[in-house]
């Protein structure tokens, strides 16, 4: 009617009902609550039951009967047949393309197994000469079709042989304890990552040449231990903040370090900086 006018929340409550579409499972709810009472008020029907000397007889009956049988199937489950599942695709082979070959008499490095027996490259052979004032020496050297060094003769170093090199120091050490000096200490070919004085007291350690870029300045540089509370020398600090961690040290100029909680103060003195041989392939 028009004068009716229903509240605003039950107003509200069916547009959003209405908007969120929950309308029709809000009737079949009211729906379910009113015939639940119904429902369970009436009792179950009784099942019809056959008599049993009629089961039994109608079982007997089916026995006899010619077209009536029961089989047992044995259960064998497992996977199925990739043949059966595929066989309306062809198989795609990423070889086909390529066709098939031979790798009979294959060898790594390139090149096949007849080369091997007698149809090489020809190698050509190159004589040097060399005069001086006493004899005369000629060298004869071996080389491949592509003018590469023979397996037995590998290039660099004395007698074939790769050398290996690395930086280290000569170092000279004086420990003073309560003022008094003791000998001092000269340590040469000291190798990269290596603890000075030594491993009980690694007063530094030796990282290697300071570089400028990609050219070596001809400083070493030393990484200061965190128990070393004082740094006295001519030597440029690049990393630290109280006390340094990392310092440049020209070869020549000496550097006093403060140690642990004794106070032993090391005075180190860079002697040399270069290139040593470390070994051979």
């Amino acid at each position: 009617m028009p004068e009716l006018k229903a509240p605003a929340f039950l107003a509200d409550l069916y547009y959003d009902l209405r908007d969120r579409r929950l309308l029709p499972l809000i009737a079949l709810v009211l729906v379910a609550i009113v015939a639940t009472p119904f429902l369970l008020s009436q009792g179950p029907d009784e099942a019809e039951s056959i008599p049993v000397p009629a089961a039994i007889q109608a079982l007997k009956e089916s026995r006899g009967h010619p077209t009536s049988s029961l089989t047992v199937v044995e259960s064998r489950p497992g996977l199925r047949d990739y043949r059966r599942r595929l066989r309306h695709r062809t198989p795609l082979d990423p070889f086909r393309s390529f066709g098939n070959p031979s790798l009979k008499g294959a060898r790594l490095g390139g090149g096949s197994g007849e080369e091997e027996k007698g149809t090489s490259a020809p190698s050509t052979s190159t004589s040097t000469t060399v005069k001086t004032s006493k004899n005369t020496t000629k060298t004869t050297t071996t080389t491949g079709s592509n003018g590469s060094l023979p397996a037995e003769q590998p290039p660099g170093g004395k007698g074939g042989h790769l050398v290996f090199y690395s930086y280290a120091i000569d170092v000279r050490i004086v420990k003073s304890v309560d003022g008094v000096a003791q000998d001092p200490v000269v340590r040469k070919r000291v190798l990269l990552q290596t603890p000075l004085p030594g491993e009980n007291e690694p007063v530094v350690t030796f990282m290697g040449p300071a570089r400028d870029g990609q050219k070596p300045t001809g400083k070493a540089l030393l990484l200061v231990s965190n128990q070393v509370t004082e740094i006295a020398g001519d030597a440029k600090c690049l990393a630290g903040d109280e006390v340094c961690q990392l310092l440049e040290v020209e070869p020549g100029f000496p550097v006093t370090f403060t140690y642990g909680e004794s106070d032993v103060k090391y005075t180190v003195n860079v002697l040399k900086l270069g290139l040593v041989v470390t070994g051979h392939s």
